[in-house]
């Protein structure tokens, strides 16, 4: 079981959209996470990914646009 909430996002991640670890940008501060990811995905599918993270690790998930690279 992994435990520390940065794995955990980088691993459903991986696990939902087959995005690599090392192309991942997560930002955890207090209990918020950024996650910057190399491309955009849908806003429906960023809601629902979201929520589940938000449901896996009980942080506030938000996504930023690639173009933010």
């Amino acid at each position: 079981k992994i435990t520390e909430p940065r794995e955990q996002l980088a691993a459903f991640i991986y696990a939902m959209l087959r995005i690599p670890k090392e192309k991942i940008t997560i930002t955890i501060k207090e209990n918020k996470a950024e996650i910057q990811l190399p491309v955009a995905l849908p806003p429906p599918l960023i809601g629902f990914l979201a929520q589940k993270l938000k449901d896996i690790t009980q942080l506030d998930v938000v996504f930023l646009s690639a173009s933010a690279a």
